[in-house]
C-alpha cells in the first residue's frame, strides 16, 4: 500500500509541475502541448479554483469549478468501465 502510495505521487508530480507554467516562458506549440496535458488532470483547474476564490481573479470560480465537476465525471465513467470490465 505504501509504495503504491508513492508511485502514485511520483507519477503525479510532474503534471502538477505542468500547471506552473506561465505562457511566455516556453514556445507556442509546448505551451499547447503543456495546456492540453493540464487539461487532462485536475492540478491546473483546482490552482484556478483557489486562485480565484482567494484573490477575485479573472476567470471567476464557475469555469474551473465545472472543469473539476467534467473531470470527476469522465473518471468516474472510465472507473466504472474499468470495474465491468475486469471485475
Amino acid at each position: 500500500m505504501r509504495a503504491t502510495t508513492l508511485l502514485a505521487i511520483l507519477v503525479a508530480l510532474p503534471f502538477a509541475f505542468l500547471a506552473l507554467i506561465p505562457s511566455g516562458v516556453v514556445d507556442a506549440w509546448v505551451y499547447d502541448v503543456v495546456r492540453i496535458a493540464s487539461a487532462i488532470f485536475p492540478f491546473k483547474p483546482a490552482l484556478d479554483a483557489i486562485n480565484a476564490g482567494l484573490n477575485n481573479a479573472s476567470p471567476g470560480l464557475g469555469k474551473p469549478l465545472l472543469h473539476l465537476a467534467i473531470l470527476a465525471a469522465a473518471y468516474t465513467a472510465i472507473a466504472r468501465v474499468g470495474l465491468r470490465r475486469f471485475a
